[in-house]
């Protein structure tokens, strides 16, 4: 079973977020995608995913959270 959100609004998105918790999503990465598509005006629901690679998504996640660390750790050295 999964744990309950409680950033999620509906039925449809609470089916959405477990989708994609099996399919191997992180939390964090999942509350970020519904984010943004609430910003861009997309429904955020199993179809939307659908029509896409989610493993093409899932890398393109994995790449930006590295590069934020990326960031971070270079951060330190550098005071702007």
């Amino acid at each position: 079973m999964v744990e309950k959100n409680y950033d999620i609004v509906d039925d449809n998105e609470e089916e959405t977020y477990n989708y994609l918790i099996y399919q191997g999503f992180e939390k964090d990465d999942i509350l970020f995608l519904k984010e943004v598509y609430k910003k861009e005006g997309i429904k955020f629901c199993i179809k939307t995913f659908n029509s896409f690679s989610l493993l093409e998504l899932k890398d393109n996640l994995n790449e930006k959270k590295d590069n934020k660390n990326i960031f971070k750790k270079i951060g330190k050295y550098f005071k702007c």
